[in-house]
């Protein structure tokens, strides 16, 4: 309630959004900072697809920044069944991509595809559109 959003008066309403632990701050953080600025300048492109990685792994329980990536490699351990459903998930859209030069007919130009167990199509990405209409989104994003 004494950082930015609560001086916004938006704290009540993020902590409707995201759950009230470490995960919620971090999914609120990563949603603001790279998430939703990604989201917003690929609605203005055409031909690209965009996804995001909601499957979590590691002791903290969290979706981490290269699970993506190793799992394209062949990289990740899964541990559980859901994680090797998720290998498998994202293995699945890379190679298709690869051996087509195109993401899976399936899925339409502008759906964002949540990446968990499964591939899921959905018209927008999580809260981007709320932290967008706050002005908090490119702002703040991670430049880095």
């Amino acid at each position: 309630k004494e950082s930015y959003l609560g001086a916004l008066n938006l704290t009540n309403e993020a902590l409707t959004m995201y759950p009230s632990n470490y995960q919620g701050l971090s999914a609120m953080v990563t949603d603001i900072r790279i998430t939703c600025p990604i989201f917003a300048v690929w609605s203005q492109m055409h031909n690209v697809t965009f996804y995001v990685v909601n499957q979590t792994r590691g002791d903290i329980n969290i979706a981490d920044v290269d699970s993506d990536i190793e799992a394209i490699l062949g990289r990740y351990e899964p541990k559980t069944p859901e994680q090797r459903r998720y290998f498998s998930a994202m293995q699945g859209l890379f190679y298709h991509f690869v051996w087509h030069d195109m993401i899976d007919e399936k899925f339409h130009e502008k759906q964002v595809l949540i990446v968990g167990q499964d591939v899921l199509p959905n018209a927008t990405y999580s809260h981007c559109a709320y932290w967008i209409s706050k002005d908090l989104v490119l702002p703040y994003a991670a430049l880095d």
